[in-house]
């Protein structure tokens, strides 16, 4: 593919990937805004729903935050009965985050308000078309997933 023609279809991509977040988030924008938390307290607790007991260095390496910005998110997230801390059991130095029942129960329903929105319009898609992009979307997660882990600056 020519240099100039995967630009373009990058750019395309971003944009129609935008307009599809845009039109699905306005009823998840409004959930966190009764929250009263901000976006990257969100990722916070989907973060800790996919890797229990992680300790605030790797969540803080994950989040792309110094470790002090995200003591006082966790410090929020405790005070609302979201997050709870506890010391590891074969190293009591190492604190380890998990999310609470509430916790739980929030990212369930933040979940919840967007598949409500996208499940219609999804269904109408064929059975081939709905693999296909099942398919794209989780390469996509695993690179997202990928370079999240290896630290490697946001260059988009």
């Amino acid at each position: 593919m020519a240099k100039m023609a995967k630009e373009e279809l990058l750019d395309r991509s971003l944009r129609l990937l935008g307009r599809v977040m845009a039109w699905a988030d306005p009823g998840r924008l409004e959930e966190w805004t009764e929250l009263g938390l901000t976006i990257t307290q969100i990722r916070l607790l989907f973060l800790l729903r996919h890797t229990p007991g992680a300790s605030a260095t790797s969540l803080a390496q994950r989040l792309d935050v110094s470790p002090p910005v995200l003591t006082r998110m966790v410090d929020r997230l405790v005070r609302h009965g979201l997050v709870q801390r506890q010391s590891a059991a074969d190293d009591r130095r190492r604190v380890c985050h998990y999310l609470t029942p509430k916790g739980i129960q929030t990212v369930q329903r933040l979940e919840e308000v967007g598949r409500t929105q996208l499940r219609p319009v999804l269904a109408r898609l064929p059975d081939a078309e709905l693999e296909q992009l099942a398919q794209a979307l989780e390469r996509l997660w695993q690179l997202i997933d990928s370079h999240a882990r290896t630290g490697a600056p946001s260059s988009v």
